[in-house]
């Protein structure tokens, strides 16, 4: 009960399942962190306050979005600009009031939901992150000391050269440092800033908690991850355009400046091309808001052969070709990550995760899939008894079959999980063994018997063939004997 819902569903979502070992191995690897946060969830849900937070989080983070929503809409209605005054005000004296109050239930609700984070998932963040500041860490102490010198995780920086207050004030500029790398803990924190400079100078900063629907929403958060996911294909794309949009501006204020004229004007337009920063800036802004860089050059039906090519030349490869790749590039990723999730769902609710069987062959021959997943080969039952076998056991209180798994896992080799194999379906095929035995017991009887039937029918042939040919002497003796009686007569 110590491992949140979040943890389960991430863990068995993000396993490698190339292989089922590998899918196992995924697992086995994450235990570190399961007993982890084991231990902190058992300290945390001792007070009564946390516990209520945590088991109602997912309500909680609806009303401070709820209330959001109904704040930003009291403002689209009745936020209006007085010419008298010359400044915004509401619409309505009570309004005012109805923000404040909307405001600071936003607030509390966004500081009780991102305190439960921190606590839950933070410290766990915090953790994996260290791991490469210990490295680090290690790697300077080995230089500023001596080499092969011993020193435990958190030791690392308690040096001369690095005092404990120095210890403290770096470690707090990491950990915050790791929290606002992951969107998970940053966007939190900078909603909960936002909500305080919305309540105590413009309630418009409120707007940033209507971005709280993605956290709600499965659907958007896989829209975003269509984006972010392959960040480095579409960033260097972008980087892409940009140089050929710079080549671009270079053609356009070396060969075709006086053509870049403001309003097409040519008597008072400004020319928008007197440098090649301005070109530049020229060909990004109109070149690819209008769609078209001829949009900002004199409309002349004929402007030469020249400059039709560089007109054109740009809208093929900038607007047609290069747009079209960072579309196709998102579209692509969201087709992929969604065809991702499919499969992941399917082998989630129709393979045992530990065995790898399938459900037809369970709903068949066994007892069912779901009792065989919930009884049989649950896996968060392996996971405790692992956890409590790896972290809450001493070596000295092994049973033989522990201690015998305790050395599989650490020599890297996980042999004892059942794969491919289930005791229901191995009682099945040992009643189908008996059966088939019994019936090739059967078939070997009745071949005896058939063989003794036939060895009697061979004989009672036998001697028919026996009988008839004596039969057949005795008649041509009887019909030798009139021959010679007729001869004599």
């Amino acid at each position: 009960r110590f491992v949140t819902s979040t943890t389960k569903v991430k863990t068995m979502r993000k396993a490698d399942r190339s292989t089922p070992a590998s899918q196992l191995n995924s697992v086995v690897d994450s235990l570190s962190d399961i007993h982890f946060e084991m231990v902190q969830q058992q300290k945390t849900r001792k007070y009564r306050l946390f516990r209520t937070l945590s088991d109602h989080d997912k309500l909680f983070h609806k009303l401070e979005f709820l209330c959001a929503v109904l704040l930003n809409l009291m403002m689209l209605g009745s936020w209006e600009y007085s010419s008298e005054e010359d400044k915004v005000r509401f619409s309505r004296p009570w309004v005012h009031h109805a923000i404040s109050t909307l405001g600071s239930i936003v607030v509390i609700l966004s500081f009780m939901n991102m305190a439960v984070s921190m606590i839950q998932y933070g410290r766990l963040h915090l953790r994996k992150r260290f791991r490469e500041l210990v490295w680090w860490g290690s790697r300077i102490r080995l230089l500023l000391i001596r080499p092969g010198m011993a020193f435990s995780q958190w030791q690392a920086f308690r040096i001369p050269v690095f005092g404990p207050l120095v210890f403290r004030i770096v470690s707090s500029v990491f950990a915050f440092y790791y929290l606002m790398t992951k969107t998970k803990f940053a966007f939190p924190i900078i909603k909960q800033a936002f909500g305080i400079v919305g309540l105590t100078y413009n309630p418009f900063f409120f707007c940033t908690h209507l971005l709280d629907i993605l956290n709600l929403s499965l659907q958007l958060r896989g829209v975003i991850k269509s984006i972010t996911s392959n960040a480095k294909s579409l960033v260097l794309t972008l980087l892409l355009i940009f140089i050929i949009i710079y080549i671009y501006g270079g053609i356009g204020f070396l060969a075709f400046r006086k053509e870049f004229l403001q309003d097409n004007d040519e008597q008072t337009g400004e020319e928008l091309c007197s440098s090649l920063w301005r070109c530049t800036i020229v060909s990004i802004n109109g070149g690819m808001r209008n769609g078209d860089i001829g949009k900002m050059m004199r409309s002349n039906e004929w402007s030469g052969a020249g400059l039709i090519i560089f007109k054109f030349s740009y809208f093929v490869i900038i607007v047609v070709l290069m747009l079209n790749v960072i579309l196709g590039v998102v579209l692509d990723t969201f087709a992929e990550l969604r065809i991702d999730s499919i499969e992941t769902e399917h082998a989630l609710n129709n393979f045992c995760f530990i065995c790898s069987i399938d459900r037809q062959t369970f709903d068949r021959f066994g007892q069912g899939f779901e009792k065989h997943i919930k009884d049989d080969h649950n896996l968060w039952k392996y996971v405790y008894f692992l956890v409590r076998l790896l972290y809450g056991k001493d070596e000295t209180e092994f049973t033989g079959q522990e201690s015998y798994i305790f050395h599989r896992i650490n020599n890297q080799n996980i042999d004892f999980f059942p794969i491919n194999q289930a005791f229901v379906l191995k009682e099945r095929e040992q009643m189908e063994s008996s059966e088939k035995k019994n019936t090739a017991i059967q078939i070997k009887d009745t071949r005896k018997a058939v063989e003794q039937l036939t060895t009697k029918v061979d004989a009672q042939t036998a001697t028919l063939i026996s009988l008839t040919e004596q039969i057949k002497d005795l008649l041509q003796q009887v019909e030798g004997g009139g021959e010679a009686k007729e001869s004599e007569s």
